[in-house]
């Protein structure tokens, strides 16, 4: 895998520039871009049909268990952005009452 310049794409997850990582793929040259602040692979479309698919049972007992511990994390995060901003809309849903009730004492 043969690293080019960087690109003027940000990464999705930390906003760093990506790097271009050019790999070969059944003899087709691919372009991915990795983030190596976070370590995050964007695949433009088409770009991940080009590899094999892996059934999980086939994957190593140490990765299906690394993966299985990412998706809880990523869940958990998930969940805790939710009731942020299930807090954030009732704060404003709180400062809209407000804002009508002094409205409607004017």
């Amino acid at each position: 895998m043969a690293e080019s310049a960087t690109r003027d794409k940000k990464c999705p997850s930390c906003r760093q520039p990506l790097r271009a990582f050019a790999v070969q793929q059944n003899q087709r040259p691919i372009i991915l871009d990795i983030c190596r602040h976070c370590y995050l692979i964007w695949f433009d479309k088409g770009e991940l049909d080009a590899f094999p698919k892996t059934k999980m049972e086939e994957l190593p007992a140490e990765v299906r268990r690394d993966i299985a511990l990412m998706k809880t994390q990523f869940e958990n995060e998930l969940e805790d952005e939710r009731a942020r901003l299930e807090d954030t809309l009732e704060n404003a849903v709180g400062i809209i009452q407000g804002i009508i009730f002094l409205l409607t004492c004017l």
